[in-house]
């Protein structure tokens, strides 16, 4: 039986916004026993991290989603005004779900995906989980 786990965006600080690094890190120690549900898990989890942040922090300097992000705003929150900016732009408290969601999708940032580690151990820990998507220690570079 497959198991899968969530592994969170890295992202590194570059002064003005956190850019998306190719690392992604194990979340928790929580494994799934379908897909579905850690999927379920990571868009919990990309909603939280996005409601607590700004979209700015993300978007900056990148022309085509700060368009995607205006363009969604403007469609479902026509009384929401964007400062010229979106440095300080945060998701409207009253947004569901499925709109942050959206939002995410119009922002093109992955925050976390979600990984098969096994099709055979009942219990998978962390450095179990690193050998099994990216070899053992010796061969990861």
């Amino acid at each position: 039986m497959s198991k899968y786990v969530i592994r969170s965006q890295g992202f590194f600080y570059t002064d003005e916004y956190w850019s998306p690094t190719e690392t992604f890190r194990r979340v928790g120690r929580a494994t799934f026993e379908t897909k579905k549900d850690a999927d379920a898990a990571a868009r919990e989890l990309a909603r939280k991290w996005l409601r607590v942040s700004t979209i700015g922090d993300f978007v900056f300097d990148d022309r085509k989603a700060e368009d995607a992000v205006r363009s969604y705003y403007q469609a479902r929150w026509p009384d929401i005004e964007l400062p010229r900016w979106l440095m300080d732009v945060r998701v409207p408290k009253h947004a569901t779900d499925d709109e942050v969601d959206g939002l995410i999708v119009a922002m093109n940032v992955t925050f976390a995906k979600v990984y098969e580690v096994s099709s055979h151990a009942s219990d998978i820990n962390d450095e179990a989980c690193e050998d099994l998507m990216y070899g053992p220690p010796a061969r990861r570079g």
